[in-house]
């Protein structure tokens, strides 16, 4: 991420999201900002629920920001809207309109009680910005 950690009021500029992409690992690549995306999940098989990830990240790709934000990605069940986890970045000052800022939001032993679609709802200062879905499918091959 190539930008500050402060305090100050809110940016009223909406960034832009090029990319958000559950997965169940980041991993740095040898070329500058480069990342490799490790076990991507956009729809998972299961014989048995509830389905326990011990660590999912989301990968995400925000520009066209600039000034101060708070970013949150909340994981909602579409099913019934239940608020499943929630990760924070808090007071990140983005200095230049022109910097890629990549935040990975990680969900350490991430819990899913049944099949269906679950949203990962990404906010900046309160306001809805992005979403990136996964889906739980029952197996019926029992694995």
């Amino acid at each position: 991420m190539s930008a500050e950690i402060v305090r100050g009021l809110p940016s009223d500029v909406k960034p832009s999201v090029r990319m958000m992409v559950p997965c169940r690992r980041v991993e740095p690549y040898p070329e500058p900002n480069g990342v490799s995306l490790i076990g991507l999940i956009p729809v998972v098989e299961a014989s048995e629920f509830p389905v326990v990830f011990p660590d999912v990240y989301v990968y995400t790709v925000i520009v066209d920001a600039i000034g101060n934000y708070d970013f949150w990605l909340d994981l909602v069940s579409r099913r019934n809207e239940e608020l499943i986890s929630l990760a924070r970045f808090p007071g990140i000052h983005v200095p230049d309109r022109r910097i890629l800022l990549c935040v990975e939001f990680h969900f350490e032993g991430l819990q899913l009680s049944r099949p269906g679609a679950y949203d990962f709802r990404l906010y900046f200062n309160g306001e809805y910005l992005e979403s990136a879905t996964i889906t739980l499918v029952r197996s019926l091959s029992g694995g």
